[in-house]
């Protein structure tokens, strides 16, 4: 099985059962602050090849 083809069953997986599972506070919290944040200008959303290639500096 490809590391893709798994990485979409476990998604599939967690999708079905979402009520299952259930984030912790902290994840809001952070998720607010984040659009604090974007909102105020202070942080903007980057390209995802952009990001990696900021991470591998």
């Amino acid at each position: 099985m490809s590391i893709l083809r798994a990485l979409e069953e476990l998604w599939e997986s967690i999708t079905r059962e979402a009520d299952r599972y259930q984030s912790p506070a902290w994840h809001e919290e952070e998720l607010k602050r984040t659009q604090e944040r974007y909102e105020s200008g202070a942080e903007q959303p980057m390209d995802w090849d952009a990001a990696k290639q900021q991470l591998r500096k």
